[in-house]
């Protein structure tokens, strides 16, 4: 008689596979092109002041001067910044548009610095640029400085906040695939376990040993001591 066959293996569930890996890669994907924009932001080229520069501006939206105002020094894990407050003014500042016009500059009321190498630059004199093209921004002043004009930080976060979104799904539904995984890998290994046949029975159990041959006996009387 032939033996039976082994039922065949059970493996992990590929969708417990695929997920993970899938909402790793959304999490990732959404990861770098959110924080694009703000590398570009630390890119942007310094200019020294009394002078001017131009940047080229892709789609509308609010642009600052951000003003060297202090230094970042790195003690190995210790990292100690000297800020002070900025000086810029808007009648400092003087944008001319793609058409030669000119555009109104204001004061920036939040904290936004960037940090470049070792500076600190602080937002001092914002502008909104409404078309796409080329903007020279002119910084007069009694004041010698640096400075660098990029696009507010803030005005850059709402264009990036969907991906901001689709990294924290993303991450939750990692979570939930490696937990699901570990789920399945637990449950497989348990039905791939060999099951161990059941023994089997034992001999019949005889007399036990004693001073008297085992029965049928006579009936009785018996003598005394029997």
């Amino acid at each position: 008689m032939e033996p039976a066959a082994a039922p065949p293996r059970k493996k992990v569930s590929r969708l417990a596979i695929v997920v993970p890996l899938v909402s790793l890669a959304t999490g990732v994907a959404c990861f770098v092109l959110f924080i694009l924009p703000f590398i570009g932001s630390l890119t942007q080229p310094t200019f020294t002041y009394p002078g001017s520069t131009t940047v080229t501006i892709e789609k509308p939206g609010d642009w600052a001067v951000y003003e060297r105002t202090g230094t970042s020094t790195q003690n190995g894990p210790v990292t100690t910044t000297q800020n002070r407050s900025t000086a810029l003014r808007p009648a400092d500042v003087t944008v001319t548009g793609p058409g030669g016009q000119s555009v109104s500059t204001v004061s920036v009321f939040t904290n936004e610095t960037l940090s470049p190498g070792d500076g600190v630059y602080t937002a001092a004199v914002q502008f909104h640029a409404d078309r796409a093209g080329q903007y020279t921004v002119e910084v007069s002043g009694d004041r010698s400085g640096r400075a660098i004009v990029a696009r507010k930080l803030s005005d850059q976060f709402g264009d990036v906040v969907w991906w901001l979104v689709g990294m924290l799904g993303s991450g939750l539904v990692f979570v939930i695939g490696i937990i699901a995984l570990i789920v399945s890998a637990v449950r497989t290994s348990r039905a791939n376990r060999p099951t161990l046949p059941p023994y089997p029975p034992g001999p019949p159990m005889g007399p036990g040993p004693g001073p008297y041959p085992p029965g049928p006996y006579p009936p009785g009387p018996y003598p005394p001591g029997r």
